[in-house]
């Protein structure tokens, strides 16, 4: 399987390997993180359920209208009053009578809401109100098939928007182009400057079966409860936290139930690295870290538990598995040397089993460790060294036998601290 990548951020191109294990090496602002980043828009897109998708659009294109009516001045407050009452009544249909959208009797209910709305709205207002026009073409026409592929070209915008905070496209450039490939199969993503998104899919058979997990930060327990606020319903966030919220909270998949059990003792070795195990407290839904009789908020507990026990509810609940695909955005930042090697480890027995592993890393200890057990189990790897040359960042793919170009970028600092010893040396001595 294989990522290009083409103007996205300070990526002028990129050619990534995905297959085994891949280990992206570099100093920070090198581009690593956006790798990742693309293969989750990517990998997501092709998971997108158009019926949630549609949904999820509606109430999108209601918040904006709600807003535009709230506050607009020339309206009277008994027409704002009508209008907001029925944004509302549409909202509780999206909310509490989705499955049932398409059946006649709650679409009749849906466009008769927008009718009402449409005639409370003066015309004048509407003639002058492009954004408004546009709001209620599409709130019309949603039942639409062909207004399915608008919405996940909108979708895959929104993804890349929310990912990347809105400024994607490499300076200087008209287009960015994302794809993932594999065989004859592949998503092709172009995004051009002026807003307009294109999308390409091709012979999807493998490719619209892959799940990606991403792991960005351990502290994700610690802002759980400001993640399951419900005042976030309807609203877009950051996709990457949001996927892993979702994740963490779900019930174990029951199709991986096999699978979840093949992985059992991976999922010991970390249990025993961290002395304990991670649960959910059925009163608060909260999760607790125990250890012996006695349970912790996860919250309370060293950053490394967290890193750690991030993985074994994943593998608990069935989204690590064979062929899957595993991001880890620089799990070392918070990890002792000593966990980092045990860390190392444990990615290695994943490739093992099947899953596909992307890793992030500064780390010389995280690199040293993935080397020496790439070769001792002989399994597939690919290195990429990442840098900046003429403030663009690059790639390049290195040999597992000669990474002495990602070791001399990772001593740097070492010499420069060994330069600051000699000075001081040399100044005690004068």
């Amino acid at each position: 399987m294989d990522l290009y990548i083409k103007n996205l951020l300070n990526i002028k191109d990129a050619n990534i390997n995905i297959k085994g294990l891949t280990i992206i090496v570099g100093e920070n602002d090198t581009g690593k993180s956006t790798i990742g980043k693309a293969l989750f828009c990517l990998i997501d897109l092709l998971n997108l359920n158009l019926y949630k998708a549609r949904i999820k659009y509606v109430l999108r294109l209601l918040y904006d209208l709600e807003n535009i009516i709230k506050y607009e001045k020339n309206f009277t407050g008994f027409k704002t009053m009508v209008i907001l009452k029925e944004i509302n009544k549409l909202k509780v249909i999206l909310k509490y009578k989705r499955n049932f959208l398409f059946e006649n009797k709650t679409k009749t209910k849906y466009l008769e809401s927008i009718e009402k709305i449409e005639k409370y709205i003066p015309k004048k207002f509407k003639d002058e109100n492009k954004v408004l026009l546009t709001i209620l073409d599409n709130l019309k026409n949603v039942f639409d098939e062909k207004f399915l592929e608008k919405i996940k070209k909108d979708y895959a915008y929104q993804t890349l928007n929310n990912l990347f905070f809105g400024d994607f496209i490499k300076k200087g450039e008209n287009e960015a182009f994302l794809k993932l490939s594999l065989k004859d199969e592949f998503i092709l993503v172009k995004v051009n400057k002026d807003g307009t998104l294109e999308l390409k899919e091709k012979n999807l058979r493998v490719l619209k079966n892959l799940e990606i997990s991403y792991i960005e930060t351990p502290f994700i327990f610690n802002i759980m409860n400001i993640l399951l606020d419900t005042s976030l319903e309807g609203k877009e966030y950051y996709p990457i936290l949001k996927d892993l919220k979702e994740k963490l909270i779900s019930l174990p998949k029951k199709d991986k139930f096999l699978e979840r059990k093949n992985l059992e003792e991976i999922k010991q070795k970390i249990i025993k690295i961290i002395g304990g195990k991670i649960e959910i407290d059925d009163l608060t839904g909260r999760f607790l870290y125990k250890k012996g009789s006695n349970s912790y908020q996860i919250e309370n507990t060293a950053t490394g538990i967290k890193a750690f026990g991030i993985l074994l509810i994943l593998l608990e609940k069935g989204y690590i598995g064979k062929n899957s695909i595993l991001f880890l955005d620089e799990p070392e930042v918070h990890l002792h040397p000593k966990w980092q090697i045990e860390y190392g480890k444990i990615i290695v027995e994943l490739v093992k089993f099947g899953v596909n592993v992307i890793i992030s890393t500064h780390s010389p200890y995280m690199v040293d460790i993935l080397e020496v057990l790439t070769k001792k189990e002989k399994i597939n790897s690919n290195f990429y060294f990442a840098f900046n040359e003429n403030n663009e960042n690059k790639f390049r793919k290195l040999s597992v036998d000669n990474l002495e170009e990602i070791y001399s970028s990772l001593a740097k600092p070492i010499d420069i601290i060994r330069e600051e010893e000699n000075k001081i040396e040399d100044y005690k001595n004068n």
